[in-house]
């Protein structure tokens, strides 16, 4: 019977332990039939598998002139901080009867084009 104030505290950490036991690789055999237990030799023989399915490139070289891509502007204004005048300029455009969602974007059919 679960008390006031319990919140099934000991049946969810019972079910996180038997749960946390299932997730764990105890054992990997390599290439060699050799049984590995050590933790990091684990992580590097999926590393290695990984990179071996992946596959890799050595010294890459960019084919294009990053230069004329980019506008050669003064990119100064992209690392100013906020002033209180345009924080509160951003703020009063928005909608006094709507709360925005997590991400911060309204979805009201004005918004999203319907």
């Amino acid at each position: 019977m679960v008390k006031w104030g319990d919140e099934n505290t000991k049946f969810f950490h019972a079910r996180a332990t038997k749960r946390y036991r299932f997730n764990i690789i105890k054992q990997v055999i390599d290439s060699d039939g050799r049984e590995v237990t050590d933790h990091h030799e684990k992580a590097a023989l999926f590393f290695q598998e990984f990179r071996n399915r992946l596959g890799f490139t050595a010294n890459a070289q960019m084919l294009f002139d990053l230069s004329q891509l980019m506008d050669q502007q003064d990119l100064w204004d992209l690392v100013q901080h906020f002033i209180v005048e345009e924080m509160d300029a951003v703020a009063a455009q928005l909608p006094i009867d709507k709360a925005p969602r997590p991400d911060g974007f309204d979805t009201s059919s004005k918004n999203v084009g319907l």
